[in-house]
């Protein structure tokens, strides 16, 4: 599903920095609902399905019952879902994207990211990518990490700041890959690099200290088309590392291997 949120940092929290995150929550950027409006499905080929979802992820409902009565849904994006099934196994998943005016409205700034969030089973505890690393980057933090093939434990990815906040990004990712040893899931855009993270713990955004990350009893899987910046301490990242609330087209190929 789209996802447009991330745990804020320092920088996004504090009032010595430029602080995004209290206009993302009252966005509910954090807690969107995914309505959907229609689902077509196709079979043009015997060994293609494609499945056209239209619908609104809604973040904050609207603020009165007059409101409610209206048109209005609160703040959100529209969105289309293009999914292409394959007979290999391979799903192509394309996603046609646009903050609505309420949103605009109140993340005056910029957003903390833009792209896909999958959920996989926690025991695909295994994790592969080409890209940059080993080590974390961001796309304003990446160019001392050189672009390889690197792999390790899901659980390795994570970089225990304090207080615990987003970590583990991988910029300038080609394709990354869960698996459990024996099957794996590998996600890669269709012509660009994207952002890849791994997602372990449901409290992330509210814990003070490590002691208090509760399991999230899943791995949350983000392939993110666009992810802000981090700056720098107190300076906010620059214009052309900020994402915009403004509309955008991603697409992933997420192919099943053996």
């Amino acid at each position: 599903l789209f996802s447009a949120w991330r745990a804020p940092i320092m920088n996004e929290l504090q009032s010595w920095g430029s602080e995004q995150a209290s206009s993302w929550r009252e966005a509910g950027l954090d807690s969107l609902t995914h309505l959907v409006d229609s689902v077509d499905i196709s079979q043009p080929e015997d060994a293609l399905v494609k499945l056209a979802v239209e619908g609104f992820a809604q973040g904050a409902e609207p603020a009165s019952t007059d409101e409610r009565s209206s048109r209005s849904r609160g703040t959100g994006f529209e969105i289309t879902y293009h999914y292409r099934i394959h007979g290999n196994g391979d799903v192509m998943v394309g996603v046609d994207v646009a903050p609505n005016d309420s949103l605009q409205e109140v993340v005056t700034d910029y957003l903390p990211k833009m792209g896909l969030q999958l959920e996989v089973p926690d025991h695909f505890d295994q994790f592969e990518w080409y890209g940059r690393g080993p080590e974390e980057t961001y796309p304003d933090r990446k160019w001392g990490v050189d672009i390889g093939r690197y792999s390790g434990s899901v659980a390795d990815q994570y970089v225990p700041y304090l207080p615990p906040t987003d970590n583990g990004n991988k910029a300038d990712t080609r394709w990354a890959m869960l698996s459990n040893g024996d099957v794996g899931l590998l996600g890669m855009p269709t012509d660009e690099t994207t952002n890849v993270n791994l997602e372990q713990y449901s409290n992330l955004d509210e814990a003070g200290h490590q002691y208090e990350l509760e399991e999230r009893g899943s791995i949350g899987f983000d392939l993110d088309y666009l992810v802000s910046g981090v700056g720098g301490t107190p300076v906010e990242p620059y214009d052309e590392y900020q994402v915009q609330p403004e509309a955008t087209s991603f697409e992933y190929i997420l192919r099943p291997l053996d």
